[in-house]
């Protein structure tokens, strides 16, 4: 590794490592330089070999979740570096001092200045209670992620010609919220990435339409229904590539962003309660570049009532099971309703949301529909009498894992007149394996589903069953308004080949001839 030093008398004024110089006013700091030597001599000798840009994003961003598992901050961290390292190097910057020209820089000298300058550029930030980010001065963690971040963006600005700032931003901190997605609370359940895509593929959100997620979480599903969309506007979306799910993979550039904002007034809310929860969100959001959201940061149940009736599309992955201690009381199509059970609660909810015609695409636990309690059966079947249940597609045990291997499906739900059957589909895997490693594996499953949803309506009425099937209203009322899948899937039997009786008679009168000689010769021999 090539290294140059400048020094003039005492001090140390530039160093030239990699093709880079970075002084940066880092005189006399031969503590940090010797840190950026050590990061960039680490870098060049464990990921330089990795020709794929994505490959050594994902490797990078590997090394940064290892390294750092210890902070449940490292999200935030992250989120909010890579927002200051935009506004520094957006054509829009209000940083045009010398002095703050590169990242490292302006983290390490005027980093409470840079941050009321971000709030400045985004103003939902104001919100939040950062003020901790103040002592990043003072940490060394944050000071090594801060040129770890920026050998990233300069190793892509390289070897790329398509490089695009926001991109990379956006790839890193998904792969860091996937890699570190359950150590902040192990009992939230989160939805996988693409369990969101598939719903909102599902429920097909279109321009100028509003879409509610109740539990915003991460922001993830009101992100996919915002790339959908985004999608459908492109002047060629049949050249977009895909991901490794098969679906479309929207570059995140301004061009594609202006044309969201331009074309269409889709209006996107979400809410969420908890603190942690809503901060990331807000910074995801941020670093895809999506400026259309509401953020409500309030629970659900407290929701304003002013708000019912009032979307096109409620995405939606309630908390599973348990109790609220006051009852809920409501109605549905001017039908009374009460019940102590809180994921009933959320659906119920969720329905009041919907516009006529509107649409929701929910997941709950598949408990809740097999479950004989009153309150359980009575909700099921409001849904089929009071609503269009399109369609149950039973997710496989594991999906959720490590947190829970319980078994959960999604419902498709339409606020129209009921329907007189439903359609069943069970998914054996999600591309992935069911266990803490989530591996990858063969086939797009996904894809796969999507595909016999759209063409339910032309498949063949006694088809094979692993393509989809429906079940008629009348049935499901027989079987007391259950709806899960396994109810209704006819037993697989394995054929059984059928021997003539003689020819088995024949054998076995063989074999006991053989056993009856071998006594004999027994026999002869112990005399």
């Amino acid at each position: 590794m090539l290294c140059i030093i400048r020094v003039h008398g005492r001090d140390i004024t530039e160093v030239y490592s990699e093709g880079y110089w970075i002084r940066k006013g880092w005189e006399n700091n031969l503590r940090d330089i010797l840190l950026y030597l050590y990061i960039i001599y680490n870098h060049k000798h464990s990921i330089t070999m990795v020709s794929d840009l994505n490959k050594f994003i994902a490797k990078s961003v590997d090394e940064l979740s290892n390294k750092f598992s210890s902070r449940k901050d490292l999200l935030e961290i992250v989120g909010v570096l890579l927002l200051l390292r935009r506004m520094l190097y957006t054509k829009a910057n209000v940083l045009t001092s010398e002095k703050y020209n590169d990242f490292a820089g302006l983290v390490r000298d005027s980093l409470p200045e840079a941050y009321k300058r971000l709030e400045s550029m985004y103003p939902i930030l104001k919100e939040l209670d950062l003020r901790w980010l103040f002592s990043f001065d003072r940490d060394a963690d944050v000071w090594e992620i801060t040129n770890l971040l920026e050998y990233i963006h300069q190793r892509c600005q390289e070897d790329s010609t398509d490089y695009v700032s926001d991109e990379v931003d956006a790839e890193v901190f998904d792969l860091l919220y996937a890699k570190t997605q359950y150590v902040k609370d192990k009992q939230c359940l989160r939805t996988p990435r693409q369990i969101i895509k598939l719903m909102v593929a599902l429920i097909e959100p279109n321009t100028n339409e509003s879409v509610l997620d109740t539990t915003f979480n991460s922001g993830y599903f009101l992100l996919e229904a915002y790339k959908r969309i985004q999608y459908t506007l492109l002047p060629n979306p049949e050249v977009v590539e895909k991901d490794a799910d098969g679906f479309p993979s929207v570059p995140n550039t301004k061009d594609n962003i202006h044309l969201f904002d331009q074309q269409n007034n889709t209006y996107l809310e979400g809410v969420e309660k908890n603190e942690d929860y809503y901060r990331l969100g807000i910074l995801n959001i941020a670093l895809h570049g999506l400026s259309s959201v509401k953020y409500v940061k309030k629970d659900f149940f407290d929701f304003c009532r002013q708000e019912e009736s009032q979307f096109d599309i409620v995405l939606a992955n309630p908390p599973f099971g348990s109790r609220k201690n006051t009852s809920f009381e409501s109605s549905i199509r001017d039908v009374r309703f009460e019940t102590q059970y809180m994921d009933i609660q959320f659906l119920v909810r969720i329905l009041q949301f919907l516009k006529p015609g509107g649409r929701a695409c929910i997941i709950v636990p598949e408990s809740s529909l097999t479950k004989t309690v009153r309150d359980y059966v009575y909700y099921r079947r409001l849904l089929l009498e009071e609503y269009a249940l399109e369609a149950v597609i039973s997710l496989p045990a594991g999906t959720f894992s490590p947190v829970t291997n319980a078994k959960a499906s999604i419902l498709v739900v339409h606020r129209t007149k009921s329907v007189e059957r439903v359609w069943f589909y069970e998914l054996e895997n999600i591309g992935y394996s069911l266990d803490r490693n989530k591996r990858r594996t063969k086939g797009l499953p996904l894809q796969d589903c999507l595909k016999r949803f759209s063409d339910r309506h032309n498949a063949r009425p006694n088809g094979d069953q692993k393509l989809g099937f429906f079940v008629d209203k009348e049935a499901i009322q027989k079987n007391n308004w259950v709806l899960a899948v396994k109810r209704y899937k006819k037993p697989e039997y394995e054929p059984i080949e059928q021997v003539d009786p003689q020819k088995l008679l024949a054998e076995l009168m063989r074999e006991q001839q053989e056993i009856d000689s071998s006594l004999n010769v027994l026999k002869e021999l112990l005399r």
